[in-house]
């Protein structure tokens, strides 16, 4: 029994073994602690038991706890680092699209008195010239029609950049792409931060679509002209120039303009072939500013965004095995769709900034490729029967005073170990016996097994506080409680050499000055 000396009343505790070890964190932590954490799981272990090292096992068997890493967040989230995506070498060489919606009331039914639902967007990312059309039904179809309809009108784009929606991974756009020769790139699954200049439109176009239309709602497909005018012609910050002024070599003329006056002389018309050429060195010379302006922005960014992260390129390797995060979790209790993350998968590839190619271990099928910041390290369960039990802590204090006294046994019974208290009158008396088993015909001979925590001995303490421990001497002397020894026992008494431990100033206030007793 462990004796603690800290405590307000005279509580026994039960010296744990190093076989029961994994029993008695189980029953802490997972059967009657429900999960929870370090500092709980500890408190209610030494409520009852004692082993060295108690924080560090118990730490080391939440880390490896299956169903504390599929429900608890990361404890530190390690991100890749920014990598801006490169412009377009040409005005709408390089759009980006989306999806925002839908744009329904209470009961479900679209706000719109036309019966938009969606609204599709499309961002040029050299110009930052915007599009935007409302849609009744988010499908393939109407998608294709829409991103034919501006093809119709500025020419085929050299790339487009999506998520990975079915709307934009179907049969009809394919073929669409396939046919003009645009390369279509899809962004990880629930990475939106891969196609952030749409992303970012987007959320600038829903929060001016609510100011125009506060009073009447149902006319916000109406407005939609109205406010792609006002980001047109508005400055942009990377680029340092506005959209429309990018796109046509020239200011616009805002609304009601003529009632205030022309701000300069308009210009008379000449389609001469030296304005043809002015216009076209103007253009080339806004494009190489736009792009020089872009990369300036971009680096900017980069280096404010990796200085206020933690950023880890190198986080995961091929064969690691990591928790996927479930973003279709649903909401209720006791459904496996609860668990925060899924799992455990193994990286099969390593695709670049931050994005990994997983396969599933039961079904060997490929996923992905996702981001990082999606993958959680899986820590495999470990059995904790490591030999400490029999080590004492470096604070730990035992009484000098150890005289001998030979307990009573039959010949031919195992023998045992223990350290017993008897209180009399001046004092108190320490027995102690140490037990040896030789076996000559095992195959290892003359090996050494170390006494139980818990022996035959009869002990003062209710015998119910032992049903947990209640393992026969035989298998714990025996290698694997099958072989019976041909030769008697040898019992040998002696003394337990004990040295004044140490004096040494204790580093957390976990540490206990205390005695610690076998029975």
């Amino acid at each position: 029994m462990y004796y603690d000396k800290k405590a307000k009343e005279n509580v026994e505790k039960l010296v744990v073994h190093c076989d029961k070890l994994d029993a008695v964190l189980f029953i802490c932590h997972d059967e009657s602690g429900c999960h929870l954490g370090v500092n709980k799981t500890v408190s209610k272990i030494t409520s009852k038991y004692y082993f060295p090292n108690i924080i560090e096992h118990v730490r080391k068997y939440i880390q490896t706890c299956d169903e504390c890493q599929k429900q608890n967040k990361k404890a530190k989230t390690v991100i890749p680092e920014l990598c801006p995506v490169p412009c377009g070498k040409r005005i709408w060489g390089k759009i980006g699209i989306d999806l925002i919606g839908p744009f329904i009331n209470k009961e479900r039914l679209p706000i719109s008195t036309n019966g938009y639902r969606y609204v599709i967007t499309m961002i040029d990312y050299l110009s930052k010239w915007p599009e935007a059309f409302p849609l009744y039904r988010k499908e393939a179809k109407e998608v294709a029609e829409k991103l034919s309809e501006t093809i119709y009108r500025y020419g085929a784009p050299d790339e487009i950049i999506s998520d990975c929606g079915g709307e934009f991974n179907s049969k009809i756009t394919a073929e669409l792409m396939k046919n003009y020769g645009i390369r279509h790139i899809t962004t990880s699954p629930y990475h939106p931060q891969a196609n952030g200049l749409v992303e970012n439109f987007n959320q600038t176009i829903k929060n001016m679509i609510n100011k125009v239309v506060v009073d009447n709602g149902s006319d916000w497909d109406m407005r939609l002209g109205k406010v792609l005018f006002a980001y047109r012609t508005s400055l942009h910050k990377s680029s340092r120039y506005t959209p429309f002024e990018a796109m046509f070599i020239r200011k616009p003329i805002f609304p009601n303009e003529a009632d205030i006056g022309p701000v300069s002389a308009a210009p008379e018309e000449d389609m001469s072939v030296e304005v043809v050429e002015q216009l076209s060195r103007r253009r080339k010379e806004i494009e190489e500013d736009i792009t020089k302006n872009i990369a300036n922005a971009q680096q900017q960014q980069k280096e404010y965004y990796d200085k206020r992260h933690n950023v880890d390129n190198n986080m995961y390797k091929i064969s690691d095995k990591v928790l996927l995060k479930n973003y279709r979790r649903k909401h209720g209790i006791g459904t496996v769709e609860q668990l925060r993350y899924k799992g455990p998968y193994i990286i099969k590839q390593c695709c670049g900034k931050g994005n990994y190619l997983l396969t599933d271990l039961d079904t060997r099928k490929d996923l992905g490729p996702y981001n990082q910041k999606s993958l959680k390290v899986w820590n495999e369960p470990h059995c904790n029967n490591v030999n400490t039990c029999n080590t004492l802590d470096g604070n730990d204090e035992v009484d000098e005073n150890n005289n001998n006294e030979s307990l009573p046994q039959d010949k031919g019974e195992d023998s045992y170990s223990s350290i017993v208290n008897e209180s009399n009158g001046s004092g108190t008396k320490r027995i102690s016996v140490d037990a040896v088993i030789h076996t000559e015909n095992f195959q290892n001979s003359d090996e050494e097994y170390p006494p139980s925590a818990q022996s035959a001995f009869s002990s003062p303490i209710n015998p119910a506080s032992f049903d947990l421990f209640d393992v026969s001497l035989r298998e714990m002397f025996l290698p694997n409680g099958n072989h019976e020894p041909d030769d008697e026992i040898e019992v040998i008494e002696k003394d337990i050499e004990i040295s004044q431990p140490k004096k040494r100033k204790r580093k957390t206030k976990w540490r206990q000055n205390s005695i610690y007793e076998y029975f």
